[in-house]
């Protein structure tokens, strides 16, 4: 297995709060490690995010507010170089930006640069959903950079809109792909965001950010956007 990768910036990032907590989480178990290894890695992972209290994890992005930041856990669907059944913990995010966009949109239909619609994100690719904005990139929790987001903003009018966002892996194309980690749902008013972020990872990838609301009787796609990190 790779270990972590830094990549270039494809995006513009915002000034951000500094953060007050430095989270050490061993690097990952390498390619053919027993289970017994990654269970032992999962643990101190969990451990670190336990350690301390979410909200000095992450830095909200300059314009944004986390209102409510909690540590939920993630069962391992073998995605991302670990083995199914692992364990271990996501941070789930939710706040309100000033929802202001960033470049317009390319010929793809994506907006490539960081705006309110990537809070707590380094590096983002975002496009329009139904009645918001969903996200994907990189971001940084406990000074480590190699974390991944998946945002949904909700843009429309009104509240109590029940949302989440899911993050995943795709190896072909772009669509909701296989699961990586989903926050849980949460009411959303406008330009309010729900957010989940994982990690560390370790390589590159594909990744894909899916919003989904919960219409009284089932979840509603509201959109994917797709992006290498």
């Amino acid at each position: 297995m790779m270990g972590f990768v830094f990549l270039p910036q494809t995006g513009i990032a915002s000034a951000s709060t500094s953060l007050t907590t430095t989270v050490s989480v061993p690097a990952l178990p390498v390619a053919g490690s027993s289970l017994a290894t990654w269970q032992s890695w999962a643990s101190a992972q969990q451990a670190a995010l336990q350690s301390v209290t979410p909200q000095s994890l992450v830095a909200p992005s300059a314009g944004c507010t986390n209102s409510s930041v909690m540590l939920v856990p993630v069962v391992s669907t073998g995605t991302a170089g670990i083995p199914a059944g692992i364990v271990t913990d996501a941070i789930q995010i939710v706040g309100s930006c000033g929802g202001a966009a960033g470049a317009p949109l390319g010929g793809n239909g994506i907006r490539p640069l960081l705006s309110s619609y990537c809070p707590n994100m380094t590096n983002c690719t975002y496009q329009s959903a139904t009645n918001g904005e969903v996200a994907v990139g990189t971001g940084t929790v406990g000074g480590n950079a190699n974390y991944m987001g998946a945002a949904y903003t909700y843009t429309s009018s009104g509240s109590g809109y029940t949302s989440h966002a899911e993050l995943g892996t795709v190896s072909s194309g772009c669509s909701v792909g296989t699961l990586v980690a989903n926050s849980s749902d949460s009411s959303l008013s406008n330009n309010q965001y729900v957010e989940i972020l994982w990690g560390p990872r370790s390589g590159s990838n594909t990744w894909s950010g899916t919003g989904w609301h919960y219409n009284g009787s089932g979840y509603t796609n509201l959109g994917t956007v797709c992006a290498a990190y």
